[in-house]
C-alpha cells in the first residue's frame, strides 16, 4: 500500500502497525498478537494461550494450556506453573521455589 501504518478492520480482523513486516497489534480470528511479524516478539492471546517473548525459540512468558512458562525454549531456563507445581529450572542445576507474584502479573494479558 506504499504506507507504513494501517489501523482498521479487515474482515473481523483488527490490525495496527507497520506493513513493512515489523509491528502488528490487533485481533486476528480471536487471536491477539502484538509484536514483530519478522518472527521475533509476540505478545497476545492465541487460542486461549498467552505468549510473551521470542517466537524464534528464545524467551517465552505466558500461559499455555494452563501452564506458565518463562525462560528459554532451547534447553536453558524454564520458570512456570505446571499443574500444581511451581518451578524454576535450569538443565544444568535444577532448583524449585515459589514464584506466585510472577504468575499473577501475567493476568493483565
Amino acid at each position: 500500500m506504499g504506507g507504513k501504518y494501517v489501523v482498521g478492520h479487515m474482515g473481523e480482523k483488527y490490525v495496527v502497525g507497520h506493513l513493512g513486516g515489523k509491528y502488528v497489534v490487533g485481533h486476528m480470528g480471536g487471536k491477539y498478537i502484538v509484536g514483530h511479524l519478522g518472527g521475533n516478539y509476540v505478545v497476545g492471546h492465541m487460542g486461549g494461550k498467552y505468549v510473551v517473548g521470542h517466537m524464534g525459540g528464545k524467551d517465552v512468558v505466558g500461559h499455555m494450556g494452563g501452564k506458565y512458562v518463562l525462560g528459554y525454549m532451547q534447553g536453558k531456563y524454564v520458570v512456570g506453573h505446571l499443574g500444581e507445581k511451581h518451578m524454576v529450572m535450569c538443565l544444568s542445576t535444577v532448583s524449585f521455589r515459589r514464584l506466585e507474584p510472577l504468575f499473577s502479573a501475567l493476568i493483565f494479558l
